[in-house]
């Protein structure tokens, strides 16, 4: 199942002379996750990018924030659940009622058995999903409450089937056509419940999303106006995701949910000079894998931390540095070994001294046997070495993060559960989480 929530604001702000107006998105996009239960996206990434880019080219966006998983981990703008709410706080605490608003999320999403919907951070995992995901209800209920002139969330679920068995996940899917429009506040989705959404393998964006940017930017211009309304975008994307949707021999159906007093909105103003980015060759085509490998080809466990999995990242290396000392140390009885063999001195046959060659064997044998059981202990060691080394770029294929590794991965995350709670007092709850 992949979410794409976008959070477009409607526009007539676009026209509006007043300097003090704030218009601000937040561009969520996340290709890979830290869990292996959660399927790895193409696209996701480049839809957020994408985005971005036309929303500030045509509808006068002051500031686009992007959240993307190729990002460094430390960052505050990697789509972890702490940086996605933390920032998204941030934003809303700084614009008012006459502001303009803009979120959007290209990743995946689930609903529970109680109907709440949770979009998946980066560091999200299936086995508490209601707790490491960011509850999607509650940003639809602050959007809300700011009262926004004109706000617009954008969702773009249901991809595939999450590899996981959890019988609630599987047969709820992602529910998306409970929330409602208001004045302030209108709703898109890319497919209604108990539809798949999908990625254009033509392009490198997801079908919901290249149409979005398509008819901002002039497809979507049925009377030739240069002003793109939400009537039209609207008109436009179910037009083109339905005749996608025939030539793939897919079944698409995206929505949007707004009063017909906002139909006539302007969300894009056109010029002379509107180039289209869907076209562009400045996004990616992959989940590349080459940097960590990279890493890993010259420091077994770099490309395991640079991908997140910290933990096994230091015991890869701390188990390589323990093997090439192991070889140094062999290495060094073998040579100690040959050179002791070397320097040992015949016993020259003279009269009288009998047989020396019994005596030269009894000397020598011991000696060389020395050497060749520590040649064949030291390849050995060097085999163990290269092992382990194919090994760990193995691994960056196989599996991600800490998963699947004799290493404990401790983690403690602190939630605001008061909506859970039958009493108004805000709880918290601390979560440990131990793997093997």
């Amino acid at each position: 199942m992949k979410l794409f929530l976008s959070l477009i604001l409607s526009i007539s702000f676009i026209h509006s002379k007043d300097s003090e107006v704030k218009r601000i998105a937040i561009l969520i996009g996340i290709n890979e996750y830290e869990s292996n239960q959660i399927l790895s996206l193409n696209n996701a990434r480049n839809d957020a990018t994408l985005l971005a880019k036309v929303l500030t080219e045509n509808s006068a966006f002051d500031e686009t924030i992007i959240l993307t998983d190729n990002l460094n981990k430390s960052s505050e703008l990697f789509p972890t659940k702490n940086n996605i709410e933390t920032k998204l706080d941030q934003i809303l605490n700084r614009l008012n009622q006459n502001d303009h608003f803009l979120f959007f999320f290209s990743g995946q999403a689930v609903t529970d058995n109680e109907n709440q919907n949770f979009l998946l951070a980066q560091d999200s995992s299936l086995d508490k999903y209601n707790y490491t995901g960011v509850n999607l209800d509650e940003i639809v209920k602050k959007i809300k409450s700011k009262n926004f002139k004109h706000s617009m969330m954008i969702l773009d679920s249901n991809r595939e089937i999450l590899n996981t068995n959890r019988k609630e996940i599987l047969t709820t899917g992602f529910k998306s056509e409970k929330y409602e429009a208001n004045e302030s506040f209108s709703f898109f989705s890319s497919s209604k419940d108990g539809f798949f959404s999908y990625e254009d393998n033509k392009s490198k964006f997801g079908v919901f999303t290249k149409f979005i940017c398509l008819g901002l930017e002039g497809k979507a211009d049925y009377n030739s106006d240069k002003i793109i309304t939400i009537e039209e975008i609207d008109k436009f994307v179910k037009n083109s995701v339905e005749t996608w949707s025939a030539e793939n021999d897919r079944s698409q159906k995206p929505f949007l949910k707004y009063l017909s007093k906002n139909s006539t909105l302007p969300i894009s103003v056109l010029d002379e000079n509107t180039k289209s980015s869907v076209d562009s060759k400045n996004f990616e085509t992959s989940n590349s894998k080459f940097p960590a490998l990279a890493r890993s080809f010259f420091i077994p466990g770099w490309g395991q931390y640079y991908s997140g999995g910290k933990e096994k990242g230091i015991s890869y290396v701390s188990i390589f540095l323990l093997l090439g000392l192991h070889s140094a140390y062999r290495y060094n009885l073998f040579l100690e070994s040959k050179k002791n063999y070397e320097s040992t001195f015949l016993i020259p046959a003279r009269a009288g001294q009998g047989d020396t060659f019994v005596q030269n064997y009894l000397i020598f044998e011991p000696k060389r046997k020395d050497v060749e059981e520590n040649e064949k202990k030291f390849n050995q060691s060097l085999t163990l070495v290269g092992a382990f080394w194919a090994w760990n770029l193995l691994d960056l294929f196989l599996f991600k993060g800490n998963d699947y590794f004799w290493a404990i991965q401790f983690k403690m995350n602190l939630f605001e559960i008061d909506k859970y709670s039958i009493s108004a007092d805000k709880k918290y709850d601390l979560y440990f989480q131990f793997r093997f």
